[in-house]
């Protein structure tokens, strides 16, 4: 619900606003910080103690602050599929639904927060760290802003029940339906008893379950409300009350992971790029040395999204800046647009594959995969993808080369070589970014402050940075990063009660019986994803499904390693796939006109290609692993 029309929400929109500039202010801080400290341990050799600790804290502070805002300003990712196609009495019923599970949530985790935090108090705990920081001092903060979160979405709660009171929605697609009691009462589940001693369920049960997690999105629920609320269903019925009220140490230890610390600096270094206008320069440039190649601009498209989202690490934020930037310029020289929106999109998808990459680093966080290693493996593969995507412009614009529109002139070579300048600086936070991990000077986190200060050099020197831009900056950044934190907390306690409950074990076992092979279970998983990539964001499919699926890879001897990039590549087609794909609409609504059919048709070539390039990546694994196994 837009926040114009809830006047709670709207009187509390200016408070959560500060506290997410505060939190981009946090965000800013320990970026200095984190510089600094990598500075004086590689050339003074001298530690400056903390760095890691407030690093922490800092994610923690992003997450708490930032949920509230993302609440108001509808950032938390939902699958709107279903709600888009039914009437208004069951949207009114679904939304004021998701509205009280998002209430709830909220109100439990801030509960559970509350009670880590007394635990705290009560055991006198330490930080662990040289500081030895009392710990409740961090939490107290970081409950103010789950308190807030709770104020926030029950707000919102009781503004959609009151519109249903007042409209006297009437939603009788539900009359006749049984009760949830009927239902717990006449369902069965079969469960038996680990040898250890731990709950066991089998894989009909755990199939239940996916389907009723799937249901709650399909619903409207947001992705993380949906994972938690399927967690905390099954927490509840197979192991009981004290699992649920142990939820606050498990949320307080995924959002103060230092590690995780690198999803808000990768996101805010994109930001001050997008608004400092490094992408515009880079484009002109390009396009300068691009431009006699056939198909023109297209080419451009292609590689701008390479180097632009090998420093933003988003493909969201890529279609969006690319297609701004390229689409005015493309229409006015009469190059076809479905191809042009098919370039925009698929290269946008290039900035979850090539490193640094936000997917990345969860996936490495959720699997305990070193993240060092994933980002050398996505390298080959993405810049391979790159030329695979300007090798199929040139077929289609020679075999018809209307699609380009008409050829431009060649540029002087000395202004060709003077437009070099332009590609200087994303190159340079990527050389730097990169160099400073696999030199062993810095981890990917303390790599992310880095380019966050080298793009606040940037914004200087092409005298971008003003006060306004940084606070834009901050604001999206917090933002961003707290509905895929929000994600996080549900998916942290889903991967818990998963493990509790020997769903993994069960599945080996299952798939064990039939005698599957590595090659059929990959295979198998191709398919799995392309279906699930119809429906689903693409981050929200990777975090519900790992829990379950990689337990399964990992017993079956495939590396990791590969599977990461594999996983990636499958989420990147699932940006381009109709009907859920989120480029497709990302670059639609840049364009402002004509239909979505249009990027789809334009998208479709490259869905095709990145599908030959799977079967490339399973037929030849050391396309990824060459580079990290030299490496590492």
């Amino acid at each position: 619900m837009p926040v114009d029309e809830n006047p709670l929400a709207k009187h509390l929109l200016p408070a959560v606003r500060l506290l997410a500039l505060m939190a981009g202010y946090a965000v800013l801080g320990i970026s200095l910080m984190i510089t600094l400290e990598v500075i004086m341990r590689n050339v003074f050799n001298v530690s400056l103690q903390g760095a890691d600790e407030y690093g922490g804290y800092t994610l923690a502070v992003v997450a708490s602050f930032g949920f509230s805002f993302a609440l108001l300003e509808r950032a938390h990712t939902r699958v709107e599929i279903v709600l888009e196609r039914v009437g208004t009495g069951t949207q009114a019923f679904l939304n004021l639904f998701a509205c009280w599970c998002v209430a709830l949530m909220a109100i439990f985790i801030v509960w559970r927060g509350y009670g880590a935090m007394m635990e705290s108090i009560q055991y006198k705990s330490l930080s662990g760290t040289p500081l030895m920081t009392r710990l409740w001092r961090p939490q107290l903060v970081w409950v103010c802003g789950l308190a807030f979160f709770a104020i926030c979405s029950s707000c919102v709660a009781l503004h959609a029940s009151w519109l249903m009171l007042r409209d006297r929605a009437r939603l009788n697609i539900f009359y006749g339906c049984k009760s949830l009691e009927d239902i717990i009462e006449e369902e069965t589940f079969d469960s038996y008893d680990d040898p250890k001693g731990g709950i066991m369920i089998g894989v009909y049960e755990a199939g239940v379950g996916f389907l009723i997690m799937l249901g709650l999105m399909l619903a409207g629920l947001p992705v993380a409300v949906a994972l938690f609320g399927t967690a905390f269903l099954g927490a509840f019925v197979y192991l009981g009350w004290p699992t649920l009220m142990g939820f606050g140490n498990q949320m307080w230890s995924g959002q103060n992971d230092f590690l995780l610390t690198a999803i808000p600096l990768f996101v805010f270094l994109g930001e001050i790029l997008v608004r400092s206008g490094v992408a515009d320069a880079l484009y002109r440039s390009l396009s300068d040395w691009m431009r006699r190649l056939p198909g023109g601009l297209l080419h451009s498209n292609i590689g701008v999204s390479t180097i632009f989202s090998a420093v933003s690490g988003s493909s969201v934020a890529t279609a969006a800046t690319i297609g701004t930037v390229a689409l005015p310029i493309l229409k006015e020289r009469h190059y076809d647009e479905r191809l042009t929106t098919g370039t925009i999109a698929a290269g946008a998808t290039l900035g979850i594959l090539i490193p640094p990459s936000i997917n990345m680093i969860i996936y490495g966080s959720m699997t305990n995969t070193s993240i060092g290693q994933l980002f050398a493996a996505g390298l080959v593969p993405g810049f391979l993808l790159t030329a695979c995507f300007m090798a199929l412009i040139i077929v289609l614009c020679v075999l018809n080369p209307g699609l380009a529109g008409p050829a431009l002139p060649a540029r002087p070579l000395r202004d060709k070589l003077m437009s070099l300048l332009d590609i200087l600086p994303p190159l340079v936070i990527f050389i730097v970014v990169m160099g400073s991990i696999y030199l062993g000077w810095a981890t990917p986190t303390e790599s992310a402050a880095i380019g966050v200060v080298c793009s606040l050099v940037v914004a200087i020197a092409k005298r971008r940075l003003t006060f306004a831009l940084l606070h834009q900056a901050m604001i999206s950044t917090v933002r961003t990063s707290a509905m895929i934190l929000l994600i996080m907390v549900g998916a942290l306690f889903l991967n818990f009660v998963v493990g509790m409950l020997g769903i993994p074990q069960a599945l080996t076992a299952f798939v064990s019986q039939f005698g599957a092979t590595p090659l059929e279970i990959i295979l198998l998983l191709v398919v799995f994803y392309l279906v699930l990539g119809c429906f689903m964001e693409t981050l929200s499919m990777m975090i519900a499904t790992l829990p379950v699926v990689f337990p399964l890879i990992a017993h079956m001897g495939i590396d990791p390693v590969w599977f990461g990039v594999f996983l990636v590549l499958m989420m990147e087609i699932g940006l381009i796939t109709p009907p859920i794909g989120m480029n497709l609409y990302i670059v639609q609504g840049v364009r402002e006109s004509g239909s979505i059919m249009d990027v789809i048709r334009g998208a479709t070539p490259f869905v095709l290609l990145m599908l030959g390039f799977v079967g490339l990546l399973i037929a030849w694994p050391e396309m990824v692993l060459w580079l990290p196994n030299m490496l590492f």
